[in-house]
């Protein structure tokens, strides 16, 4: 038997068994200048045969990553020059390759001239440290850089005679840039010799389209960038040649095209050469190459613009591998499609799929990640499974025997997340802690070293990341404050830290402290960040970083954002905020269509409510959410199992529908599973779940429409609980009805009440709220008082005792709002900052652990709130910039950041933000 078979695919060679080398290097000038567009050919050594093929970036460098490059002796030719100094191939010095660690190849050739000039500040200032990158004219190519003096001089050389232009940018703006001479391109012909291009006056100005300033998540793929905006489309920049940017055509675009015919994706995910969206019904398109069935439409042929996967109707998550696709399934499967050469989709077998089949063995799975030849999926109880290539032990299990079946990462039990690169793979656990396996060439682990590791080994120095990311032989991370964290290969820029120097442990990304999501491609990485904008860095040569111009950056270039969230109401697992427009916008769990964007798929990040533009409130209960309208009618969507939407049926919704008899309405307050209005006259009507007698109408029998509260007629204020209705009335005192078995009416009994009964000692509240049996009331002075259920030390008085009439909270004399979640509480303090106690097991305390408290605590990081809202195991505030912020519980996304872990201290929400 042949100990390693060769296969051509699309004209290239590669090696199925062989293990892989890297070769890199840098083609430069005598002068040191790197000389952009060089070919870098490899040939064998005993033969002139062409291997491998490419060309040097804008600084020179070139890597040979995978390719049919597999240890032995090869021969180089860079330009018209053979390594090291040889004019032919005969004559030229053989290059040993090995699998140890990467070979370089380095040159130098004669430049044909330079270009140099002057670059001045509008007030005439020597404008110094402004990149200065020369490109070539017929073709838009960027094939050199350099950067201006102090006193503004720069000299560039081109590397062969032609015509360039010269486009400048400023080091401390990525997005402001302009054309040598002036806003109007100049041609500078070079022959021999030096072309002296004169003073330009450097000014800013964005004349390309920025990436999208209202997106949602961001996929950096082989050579392209997606992102999802909040309207449901897509938009792609960089590499074209597959039609992976789904606009139809094959040009490059190096600004953001909007993909034809998707308006309704709630998930992107980009391949090497091909991009899938995750549709609203759970459908997955997909567009680009299809030389390996990677569009899963049962055909091999390419498409430029979406085409639906074949039999996929349950998604609800995908991702994309070199030359597949895999996506998650409703019940826990996960099928996949597409190259199958290393048995990466898992059937069994290494037979191409052009149509999904189903991964053996796999019906629990969480999350899902596709490596170039490898998968691996997260189980519901936190373990891990991978399959697929295995050459450099990316499965994790130990071996690099490649397996076309799922196969167990030993030693991982507490895994959120995981991700997936070229050769490697890594997790993030639990605890904040990062764990990666597989090919380490470039340090892409994290673990200080390039040796490769076959089994999980910990990333060095990151004990608080909510999100990791796997480029080709990069990988990057986001901590719970937003800070943003890369390691590996950096020959593009890819760290993102200024450099191009590779580093075995993490690095910090300059100047992005406020990422919540993030996605590594080869050799750039993209991140959200909390205005919605995106920012890109690393390489650039096909305007994969969306900044209008093919050029690497090793810093982020950034779009613009939006800001105008005026309220938050946290629910069961999911959270709404009221926009300034009068639109809502919703994200977490949609599993009843409580996000009311007419799905029921769960969202990460916010999406904007149908039909709903005059909203002047919003509250949100277990499974569903109302919004109080402009002219005093509420609407309600989402889970309707007890008339809990007040329409008069039991219907779940996933769009507003209106609740009957409401005209007056002045405020509405959801509960677990029942609904209240305050109207105009002080009176309060409820609606849905009745049997703890919640509505307050005198029984204890569920309505599908809205019924009057018995006694009520000077309401200023009202609150829902779990089971429990209060209201505040007009002169500061407290009534309540409904379920009292922890004494959360506040009347001194535990004997629950179909009607309102007084809340005892209570004459002079503020403001009222009320948790899942507990109630709390601001009183004059800023004191806190809080009464029912304390297990776990909600009520704040420094016990765990349950009290059936109201105590005081410890240590709160400041306080101008509470907010009741479930077992937990918290208060605005005058100045802006926020406390909380209670419960804390998912973080909702946000005091950065998970230690409860039966005294106030602060919340960490927060001042200049103006409003907060506590769910289920979760909080949010409105922050005077109108930027909203979330911590707690997040399995479903209702901190509004992906991925989904929790967050013990407050993250950013994508899409509000200054």
């Amino acid at each position: 038997m042949l100990a390693s078979i060769i296969f051509v695919v699309a004209g290239v060679l590669t090696a199925c068994d062989a293990t892989p080398v890297m070769l890199q290097g840098t083609v430069a000038t005598p002068g040191g200048n790197g000389l952009g567009g060089v070919a870098v050919e490899v040939y064998r050594d005993t033969s002139p045969t062409l291997v491998a093929r490419t060309e040097t970036d804008i600084l020179g460098r070139y890597t040979f990553h995978e390719s049919a490059l597999t240890a032995g002796s090869y021969r180089v030719r860079l330009g018209d020059k053979w390594w090291p100094n040889a004019t032919s191939w005969a004559t030229a010095q053989t290059l040993q390759l090995t699998t140890s660690s990467p070979t370089n190849a380095d040159a130098q050739l004669a430049a044909a001239g330079f270009l140099s000039g002057t670059v001045v500040n509008a007030d005439g200032t020597p404008a110094g440290n402004v990149i200065v990158a020369v490109i070539d004219s017929t073709n838009s190519t960027a094939v050199a850089t350099g950067s201006t003096e102090l006193d503004g001089s720069f000299q560039v050389e081109a590397s062969s005679p032609g015509t360039y232009r010269i486009v400048i940018l400023p080091a401390d703006d990525g997005d402001a840039w302009n054309y040598l001479g002036g806003p109007v391109p100049t041609d500078f012909t070079v022959t021999s010799g030096d072309v002296r291009t004169g003073t330009t006056v450097l000014t800013t100005g964005l004349p390309y389209a920025a990436p999208p300033p209202d997106a949602v998540s961001v996929d950096a793929g082989g050579y392209h960038t997606c992102a999802l905006r909040s309207n449901g489309t897509v938009s792609c920049w960089g590499a074209n040649l597959s039609g992976q940017l789904g606009h139809s055509g094959s040009n490059d675009s190096a600004t953001p095209l909007t993909v034809i015919g998707i308006s309704d994706a709630t998930a992107v995910t980009a391949g090497t050469d091909h991009t899938c969206a995750l549709r609203s019904g759970g459908t997955v398109s997909c567009w680009g190459n299809n030389e390996t069935g990677a569009l899963g439409n049962g055909t091999p042929e390419g498409s430029s613009v979406p085409t639906e996967v074949t039999g996929l109707a349950n998604a609800i998550s995908i991702t994309a591998g070199n030359g597949h696709t895999c996506a998650l399934r409703s019940n826990g499967t996960v099928a996949c499609w597409g190259d199958n050469t290393f048995g990466e989709l898992g059937d069994g077998t290494t037979t191409l799929r052009t149509a999904p089949v189903t991964v053996v063995g796999l019906t629990d799975a969480v999350a899902v990640a596709a490596g170039a030849w490898h998968t691996c999926a997260l189980r519901s109880g936190g373990s891990l499974v991978c399959w697929g290539r295995n050459l450099s032990g990316q499965l994790g299990d130990g071996t690099t025997t490649g397996s076309m079946v799922p196969v167990p990462v030993p030693g991982l039990s507490n895994v959120e997340d995981l991700t997936a690169g070229d050769l490697h793979t890594c997790a993030l656990l639990s605890t904040g802690e990062l764990s990666c396996w597989g090919n380490n060439w470039n340090g892409q682990l994290g673990n200080g070293t390039q040796v490769d590791a076959h089994s999980p080994v910990a990333v060095t120095g990151i004990t608080d990341a909510v999100s990791v990311t796997a480029g080709s032989y990069h990988t990057c991370a986001i901590s719970e404050e937003g800070a943003t964290y890369c390691w590996g290969a950096n020959d593009q820029g890819q760290l993102g830290n200024g450099t191009t120097a590779k580093s075995p442990t993490p690095v910090a990304v300059t100047g992005v402290g406020d990422a919540s999501f993030i996605s590594a491609g080869a050799s750039h990485t993209c991140a959200v960040r909390s205005g919605a904008t995106i920012s890109c860095w690393g390489a650039g040569y096909y305007g994969q970083l969306g900044n209008g111009i093919s050029i690497n950056s090793p810093t982020p270039v950034s779009g613009t954002g939006i800001d105008d969230g005026t309220s938050v109401v946290a629910g069961g697992n999911h959270t709404c905020a009221l926009r300034a427009g009068g639109t809502v916008s919703c994200w977490g769990y949609n599993s009843s269509g409580q996000l009311g964007n007419g799905s029921m798929t769960d969202s990460t990040a916010p999406v904007t409510v149908t039909a709903l533009g005059d909203a002047t409130a919003v509250t949100t209960g277990l499974e569903h959410s109302c919004a109080l309208r402009a002219g005093g009618s509420i609407s309600c969507w989402g889970n309707n199992d007890f008339g809990t939407l007040g329409n008069n049926s039991t219907t779940d919704s996933s769009t507003p529908v209106t609740v009957l008899g409401i005209s007056n309405a002045s405020a509405v307050q959801a509960g677990r599973s029942h609904t209240c209005a305050l109207r105009t006259d002080g009176t309060v009507s409820c609606w849905g779940v009745g049997t703890s007698g919640q509505l307050g109408n005198g029984s204890k029998t569920n309505s599908k429409t809205p019924v009057e509260v018995v006694g009520i007629d000077d309401a200023v204020a009202i609150t829902a609980g779990g089971a429990h209705t209060c209201a505040l009335r007009a002169g500061g005192s407290v009534a309540c009805w409904g379920y009292n078995a922890f004494g959360g009416l506040g009347n001194g009994s535990t004997t629950s009440s179909p009607t309102p009964v007084p809340v005892t000692g209570i004459e002079d509240a503020v403001s009222i709220d009320a948790g899942a049996h507990h109630t709390c009331a601001v009183r004059p002075g800023g004191l806190v008082s809080c009464w029912g259920s304390n297990l776990n030390g909600q009520l704040g008085d420094g016990y765990r005792t349950d009290s059936h009439s109201p105590v005081q909270v410890s240590g709160v004399a400041d306080a101008t709002a509470v907010s009741a979640g479930e077992s937990f509480t918290c208060a605005v303090r005058t100045g802006g900052a926020v406390s909380c106690w209670g419960h804390n097991g998912f973080g909702q305390l946000g005091n950065a652990s998970t230690n409860s408290s039966s005294t106030p605590v602060d919340v960490t990081g927060l001042d200049g709130v103006t409003r907060l809202s506590a769910g289920n195991a979760h909080a949010c505030v409105v922050r005077s910039d109108s930027s909203i912020a979330c911590w707690g519980a997040n399995r479903h996304g209702q901190l509004g950041v992906p991925p989904i872990t929790r967050s013990t201290t407050p993250v950013p929400v994508v899409g509000f933000g200054a």
